[in-house]
């Protein structure tokens, strides 16, 4: 069998299965087998294939067809042009989120020595990134998995960031000795319990407790205004991520938190993903 007739019955497989990008995931996954894009394949795709190659392809394609997420097959995913690790037990990055760090860096670039704690940190996607755009920024990440923190603890490494690592539940007071900070920012969970019924096969491989934000999707942010706003210096920045259709629930609970400068953003796609406020001077 040849590189090309391998690559195309892969995604054959994925079609049959009725995989929404076939094309887009068989390339994904025969460039992370033998190193070849597109234009590779089309150079060396009439070249033959050892059998046992030709197999962890096609078990991987296997595994796809099956709904086991790309990202998670792939071990790493890009944001906002950084690779990150990846796999099960932690929340695969997603473009819409790269708002959550545009403003978060635009906010600090105004103060000297800032501070910012991330919230539900996952991955570490969110502060690993705004750590390399916002070098002068002392930041901090609370997460509470261990399977996530340790993909935390590797992306810090691996990016060589400054950022240190608390384990702790957002759904419970912080502990003592957090300093006050300049920016709280989180991309909490905020699936609906009916929401999480229609979830799509890839999205419920991953963790539930990354996603589940409570019947009404907002338990999350009623925890980080009661237990953790305190922690806001005057006139720092709280910047969190919601689901469609949360952000005017979420400004009318930050406007009777008693913060000011509430704003509502929208994401390439249109949809209001993003609600910033500040604490009151």
């Amino acid at each position: 069998m040849t590189l090309g007739q391998l690559y195309r019955k892969g995604r054959s497989r994925l079609a049959m299965m009725q995989n929404e990008s076939p094309s887009f995931d068989a390339l994904c996954l025969f460039q992370f087998c033998f190193g070849l894009d597109r234009a590779g394949l089309a150079i060396h795709g009439g070249e033959n294939v050892r059998e046992s190659d030709a197999g962890r392809f096609l078990e991987l394609i296997r595994r796809r067809s099956e709904g086991e997420p790309l990202q998670y097959l792939l071990g790493e995913w890009t944001f906002m042009g950084l690779p990150f690790f990846v796999g099960e037990g932690v929340l695969i990055p997603r473009e819409e989120t790269e708002l959550l760090v545009t403003e978060s860096v635009q906010f600090t670039k105004t103060l000297s020595s800032p501070l910012v704690l991330e919230l539900c940190a996952g991955s570490g996607a969110v502060c690993v990134s705004l750590q390399k755009q916002a070098s002068h920024a002392q930041v901090a990440a609370v997460e509470l998995s261990d399977k996530a923190i340790s993909y935390l603890e590797k992306n810090i490494r691996r990016h060589h960031a400054t950022v240190s690592v608390i384990k702790t539940d957002v759904l419970q007071p912080p502990p003592k000795g957090i300093k006050q900070q300049h920016v709280l920012l989180a991309n909490p969970p905020y699936v609906t319990t009916e929401e999480m019924k229609g979830l799509s096969r890839e999205v419920k491989r991953e963790p539930e407790m990354a996603l589940w934000g409570g019947d009404d999707g907002l338990t999350f942010y009623r925890a980080i205004l009661s237990y953790w706003l305190p922690l806001l210096l005057p006139g720092g920045l709280l910047a969190v991520e919601c689901g469609k259709g949360q952000a005017k629930r979420i400004a009318d609970m930050m406007e009777q938190a008693g913060l000011t400068q509430i704003q509502i953003k929208s994401d390439f796609n249109g949809i209001n993903r993003l609600v910033r406020g500040e604490q009151r001077k």
